[in-house]
């Protein structure tokens, strides 16, 4: 009987801590993909002669994120802002220099 009130125990306590750990590696398997499709993104802006708009939301297989662009003369800041499967906001944000 004290056992299975020991285990019941621990497994009350280790429960949320295993259910939090997985949330987090889904919010990094987010911001991994927000940094892929940011540069690819960033790539497509970048070449040629002509700027190509940046569209308003880009779909990834985790996440729907939302597209977020400064344009300070030649230097664009681009931001990718989502809401992470932890519940908290999350956003990457790259900048880079277009001739």
């Amino acid at each position: 009987m004290v056992g299975l009130c020991i285990l019941s125990l621990v497994a009350s306590i280790l429960f949320p801590t295993i259910i939090e750990i997985q949330l987090e590696r889904a919010t990094i398997r987010e911001q991994q993909e927000a940094r892929a499709l940011l540069t690819e993104e960033m790539l497509l802006n970048s070449v040629g002669h002509q700027s190509r708009a940046f569209p308003h939301t880009v779909e990834g297989n985790y996440q729907t994120y939302s597209v977020q662009t400064v344009r300070d003369n030649k230097i664009w800041l681009v931001c990718l802002n989502w809401e992470g499967k932890n519940s908290r906001a999350q956003s990457i944000c790259h900048s880079y220099f277009k001739k």
